[in-house]
């Protein structure tokens, strides 16, 4: 089903790039969601944004776990850095952009367009960090 839904954003959306992210691309067991991140072609917010996320929007894959989809403009930056520079920003906070029809119960979370919403989170969270993900380079896998 994953792959079913980035052929389909990748079809409408081809100029954006998709990542898996989280605990699933880490062979973590007992994972609860597919943590997907969208690089969009430019900084700039558009319309596209908010189509793009809705593919993924409420999708549940065939074991039960939900689609968590976000556009993280911040990814093109991660993918090039070490271990000892990411442990140097771990901390900032940084836009994320997700799908919601319905205000979202997220603290601090703002509406941009009618479905499209932005919250800031730190380049690694704090369960992350707890596992010492905050002083390795960032795991992803291009979908």
């Amino acid at each position: 089903m994953i792959e079913k839904l980035i052929k389909k954003a990748k079809q409408s959306f081809p100029k954006f790039k998709y990542y898996g992210v989280g605990s699933w691309v880490r062979n973590e067991k007992d994972f609860r969601d597919y943590d997907i991140q969208i690089l969009p072609p430019s900084k700039y917010i558009t319309a596209e944004w908010e189509s793009v996320l809705e593919i993924f929007h409420n999708q549940i894959a065939e074991d039960g776990k939900y689609v968590d989809a976000h556009i993280f403009p911040t990814i093109k930056k991660l993918l090039d850095l070490s271990g000892p520079e990411i442990s140097k920003i771990k901390d900032l906070e940084v836009p994320r952009y997700f799908y919601a029809e319905q205000i979202p119960n997220i603290d601090k979370a703002k509406k941009l367009f009618d479905n499209l919403w932005v919250k800031h989170r730190k380049v690694i969270g704090d369960k992350q960090q707890s596992k010492g993900l905050g002083n390795s380079k960032y795991i992803v896998r291009e979908l």
